[in-house]
């Protein structure tokens, strides 16, 4: 064989023998190691609380609120109003929505109000302020029991007068423009200037400076008010309604800052005021603690915004209520409750006992509340006790929210008997007899003693219930008695626009709380003969 022939061979065994040699100390050495040790036990998997409630069979809530009570009516046995829970979403926040009353309970009086903070969209607190008493979480305890010392201390009769003058000027002016019943006029007009200059004078009081300054700034506070809406258009564009809303708050805030200037030298000076502004600046707790001024610009913003919107639009409900749904007995009654006082005007006391009145108002606030939801979120791991049919209790993860449902919890069958109707009667006294003497409310018929008061929601409860509920409840009660005493009022033919939290719609008759929150009707008015 040639030499030239053996070298691949030899080569072709050299490489044959290395890669023995590797396979055996790869071998010798795999027995020399030694077992490797058992595996560790896998922790349990944790689950997260939207997935517990899924596997626990927690129905979900539609997109939006609308249809929320067809929805629960519709999931039949054994889900009703007392054992609700459903997965939600709104405003970009996740978790659930709980109603029914012992839910509600839960949320707003039984819990500690560590465990649920307020979840406002964030551009709500940037317009009204952090430190506004519906807004605020660190320290509400102390902020709550200031502010709740200062409005008591505020004397509503002094300015009941005023309420009275000021809605007959502004349905005077309505009026007017509707050549005194030949044009359809909007009420909810006149309930808007009305409810912005009452709140103005409950909050700086009758100083005819302090006043015509506060009342100037209505073109801006619409202009305020109309940027609450968005929450979705950057906020860094200029045009935006956000945008215009922040230049307007800054007015405001100016204006204010000069008001609350000039009180407190005046103060300091030995002047006494009973308006909400006085009573602010010299409310002081157990500790000597007083409101700082954040706090009091920041609350006098939340006074003007929520006096404002909440307690117009309840007007203009009512107002509804009057020309599109109450019955023609109910109607009779209400007029000669209001025409018993001639041109007198009753006192604070005396329309707050009116039973027709009251009983009108009162339904409608529970079919048509402000606000559907209150806005909350969990601190913490936390769990809604009882609230499933086949859970003992529902799981809501940190920082999740929880919608707890004030409009839903007002239509439980089990606290008013046939919800979907508007029944004056349950809220009569019971055995009372209405002013016109026409009948007298059976002994078997529903009576306000009978409705759980904590049942009646429209004001929220417990350590965030709202301070200005007899406030708003007399404003609207002396601008439906004087529409009612100096106006003969009709249903126009035109569809009522309604506006909510979620969606529009077109009313007609029928008040469906599951479709709009604030109605704008419309109406002719007549004015009434001379009272003799």
């Amino acid at each position: 064989m040639p030499a030239s022939a053996t070298v691949p061979t030899a080569i072709a065994a050299a490489a044959a023998a290395a890669a023995a040699l590797f396979v055996v100390l790869a071998v010798r050495r795999q027995l020399l190691l030694p077992s490797p040790p058992p595996p560790l036990p896998t922790a349990p998997q944790t689950l997260s609380a939207t997935e517990k409630r899924r596997r626990a069979g927690v129905p979900n809530m539609p997109g939006d609120a609308g249809p929320l009570l067809r929805h629960l009516r519709a999931l039949g046995d054994p889900v009703n109003w007392s054992l609700p829970v459903l997965n939600a979403s709104a405003f970009g926040m996740k978790g659930v929505a709980i109603t029914g009353l012992e839910n509600v309970k839960w949320a707003t009086i039984k819990n500690d109000i560590k465990l649920l903070e307020t979840a406002w969209p964030s551009r709500w607190r940037d317009l009204i302020g952090h430190d506004a008493l519906s807004m605020k979480d660190e320290g509400h305890p102390r902020l709550y029991a200031l502010m709740s010392s200062a409005i008591s201390k505020i004397n509503v009769s002094v300015y009941y007068r005023l309420f009275h003058d000021q809605a007959r000027r502004e349905l005077a002016k309505i009026c007017a423009a509707g050549q005194d019943g030949r044009v359809p006029v909007a009420p909810s007009l006149a309930a808007d200037a009305f409810t912005f200059a009452t709140i103005c004078g409950f909050a700086v009081g009758a100083d005819a400076a302090h006043l015509a300054a506060a009342n100037n700034l209505f073109g801006g506070f619409l202009i305020f008010t109309g940027g609450i809406s968005d929450i979705f258009l950057p906020q860094w564009l200029y045009f935006t309604p956000y945008a215009a809303a922040s230049r307007a708050s800054m007015r405001i805030e100016r204006v204010f800052r000069g008001i609350v200037e000039e009180r407190r030298q005046r103060i300091a000076n030995g002047e006494t005021f009973g308006d909400a502004l006085g009573s602010m600046l010299t409310a002081v707790n157990e500790n000597g603690e007083a409101l700082t001024e954040e706090e009091i610009m920041d609350n006098i913003r939340l006074f003007l915004f929520v006096g404002y919107e909440t307690t117009s639009g309840a007007i203009a409900n009512t107002i509804h209520v009057l020309t599109r749904v109450l019955s023609e007995r109910d109607l009779t009654d209400l007029t000669a409750e209001i025409a018993a006082f001639g041109d007198r005007d009753p006192t604070e006391s005396e329309i707050t006992a009116l039973p027709v009145l009251d009983g009108i108002v009162r339904e409608t606030l529970r079919l048509q509340p402000p606000l559907r939801f209150l806005f909350r979120r969990a601190t913490a791991d936390i769990e809604i006790p009882g609230v499933t049919a086949d859970a003992a209790v529902t799981d809501v993860g940190k920082g999740e929210a929880v919608f707890v449902g004030l409009a839903s919890t007002m239509r439980d069958p089990a606290l008013f008997p046939e919800p979907e109707t508007f029944s004056l009667d349950r809220w009569i006294m019971q055995g009372s007899e209405t002013s016109s003497g026409s009948r007298k409310r059976s002994a078997d018929a529903p009576a306000q003693g009978r409705v759980n008061p904590l049942a009646f929601l429209s004001f929220s409860a417990g350590q965030r219930k709202c301070l200005g509920m007899r406030l708003a409840l007399t404003e609207i009660k002396v601008f439906i008695f004087e529409l009612v005493r100096n106006y003969e009022i009709r249903a126009a033919n035109r569809p009522v626009k309604g506006f909510g939290l979620f969606q529009w719609t077109q009313q007609s008759i029928e008040l469906d709380i599951s479709a709009a929150t604030l109605l704008k009707p419309w109406i002719t008015m007549i004015p009434r003969a001379p009272r003799a």
